[in-house]
């Protein structure tokens, strides 16, 4: 049998038996295997300067969260998401329900997207727009509901002048209602 003929036989054969791929149909899906996603993970770095530094803010119902400056940013969109960015030398504002700030500067922040938190650190100084001042080491901000977590070198001075400190610090975005706690 000539060579053309048997390769035609050959394909016919895999054509009428469905191995070839053209007939061949998809295996069934079994729902025990994950669901591929459509994010892709995407990495992103930005450097501002005085004029123009990078921003980032957050805003739920309307209502703004925290609004970022920083000297440069390092971010990363994961597969499952989350944006996550990493600040040098940041400026966070922190705004309350009312509308009250709270203003931060550290040498150091992270920003998670999915679960509202910033966490400063390297040096923190906060200071409310009624003129208390907090310093600590580390300060987590949870934007979910609205409330600050300080730690190491906690130092809170009141408008009037009054002091607290201690080890970690928990309150409201005003410092009017805060726990300081000593180890």
């Amino acid at each position: 049998m000539p060579t053309i003929r048997r390769s035609f036989i050959v394909a016919v054969a895999a054509l009428v038996t469905g191995c070839h791929p053209a007939t061949r149909s998809a295996p069934a899906q079994s729902s025990s295997l994950p669901t591929p996603t459509a994010a892709v993970p995407v990495h992103v770095e930005s450097q501002g300067n005085a004029a123009q530094p990078a921003t980032f803010s957050a805003s739920e119902h309307n209502r703004r969260i925290y609004f970022v400056t920083a000297k440069s940013s390092v971010g990363d969109r994961l597969a499952d998401g989350t944006f996550v960015v990493a600040l040098s030398q940041p400026h966070v504002v922190f705004y309350d329900r009312a509308g009250k700030t709270l203003s931060g500067d550290s040498p150091k922040a992270l920003i998670v997207e999915r679960n509202k938190t910033i966490t400063m650190s390297g040096g923190v100084t906060a200071r409310t727009q009624d003129g208390a001042v907090l310093t600590c080491d580390m300060l987590t901000y949870d934007g979910r509901v609205d409330r600050i977590h300080g730690e190491g070198n906690v130092v809170l001075t009141s408008a009037r002048g009054d002091r607290l400190t201690g080890d970690a610090i928990d309150g409201d975005i005003r410092l009017n209602h805060v726990t300081v706690n000593a180890k």
